[in-house]
């Protein structure tokens, strides 16, 4: 199988850096360019999407407009070459098309303390965005796994 990646750009300057393919790391001030060989998504926090709506002038908000620059140039680099062609989805923190980034997600911790639900898979509360899904989050694997094998060597 093939592991995706997620990178995160920040409009304060800093360099795009990977992160985790997990909940804990979506931030709503920040684009991200998920790379998942067969599509390629650019997604944008809430706050990230709000800045790209009101239309700032490019003088005022250079940061802004180079971290959204900088996720279209990076996708379009990864899949000029790439075959099959990956599907190219843009979308915002909540909305439908997010299912493609959150769909790869691990649900970390912090989405077992949000109340409420959601449809299509995500609820946005405060800073965090919960992936609801039948899957554990990583952690809790491997303190199950941890376990079963303090379990075995017991017996």
């Amino acid at each position: 199988m093939i592991q995706p990646t997620l990178t995160r750009f920040m409009a304060d300057g800093t360099e795009p850096e990977a992160v985790l393919l997990d909940s804990a790391s979506l931030i709503p001030e920040a684009v991200f360019l998920l790379d998942a060989f067969f599509y390629t998504v650019i997604y944008f926090g809430h706050v990230a999407a709000e800045w790209r709506d009101q239309n700032y002038p490019r003088d005022d908000y250079p940061g802004v407009y180079e971290m959204m620059d900088k996720s279209k140039e990076e996708a379009a680099e990864l899949i000029a070459d790439r075959f099959p062609l990956p599907r190219y989805v843009t979308c915002d923190e909540g909305k439908s098309q997010a299912r493609f980034l959150y769909s790869k997600l691990n649900p970390s911790e912090n989405d077992t303390q949000a109340v409420g639900g959601g449809m299509g898979g995500y609820v946005s509360n405060g800073s965090d965005t919960v992936v609801h899904t039948e899957d554990v989050s990583l952690r809790t694997f491997f303190q199950h796994l941890a376990r079963l094998v303090v379990q075995n060597s017991n017996a």
